[in-house]
């Protein structure tokens, strides 16, 4: 079942969705600053290339200028992972930076 068809969070079943094994590497490159084109396209296609941003229970519909978003920062000790990451709209991106 496609994760926006199911009950449960939204990105539990991201792995099955995107035709992923449980052993698929999380963290695809070696340089935590660059987001592979692997990890690139995983997050477009699970967050359906909108950014994810959510105010009142909506959710941002903008689909242009579109930032890939560590959750917790790498200065954080955040990693460049699949369930680490997220797309946001260049405006919601500053918003959380500034």
């Amino acid at each position: 079942m496609a994760p926006e068809n199911d009950l449960r969070h939204p990105y539990e079943n991201h792995r099955q969705f995107l035709g992923l094994s449980k052993h698929t590497p999380a963290r695809v490159s070696k340089n935590p600053r660059v987001i592979s084109a692997y990890l690139n396209h995983a997050v477009q296609k699970r967050d359906q290339a909108q950014c994810t941003h959510q105010q009142e229970g909506k959710r941002c519909t903008e689909r242009r200028w579109l930032d890939i978003h560590h959750k917790k920062p790498l200065s954080q000790g955040g990693q460049t992972t699949l369930e680490n990451l997220t797309l946001l709209c260049r405006g919601h991106h500053q918003l959380l930076h500034h």
